[in-house]
């Protein structure tokens, strides 16, 4: 696998519009946090999106030599909580 800084912005396209990016694996999620929680913004990431890694674990290794990733997140105010949303995609060559 390979980081790809173009799948990375598409990555955020894809959380302001999914239909507008296709990609041929997708890891995504969205959790909320209270406003006053002190993890790390990554702890807060990996706490959410590591169980959707594990479950496409095997489909991940045997994606195609070639294959580009790009990953991507924003965080919104919702009240008192922070709300994460990410996502990472797999384009295959």
């Amino acid at each position: 696998l390979k980081w790809s800084n173009e799948w990375a912005n598409k990555a955020l396209d894809y959380l302001k519009s999914p239909k507008s990016v296709k990609a041929d694996v997708v890891i995504e999620g969205e959790q909320s946090f209270n406003e006053d929680d002190t993890q790390l913004p990554l702890q807060k990431l990996l706490a959410f999106l590591q169980p959707r890694f594990h479950k496409i674990e095997k489909d991940l290794a045997r994606l195609p030599k070639g294959t580009i990733y790009g990953c991507n997140g924003v965080i919104n105010k919702k009240g008192n909580k922070n709300s994460i949303s990410a996502v990472c995609l797999y384009k295959k060559p």
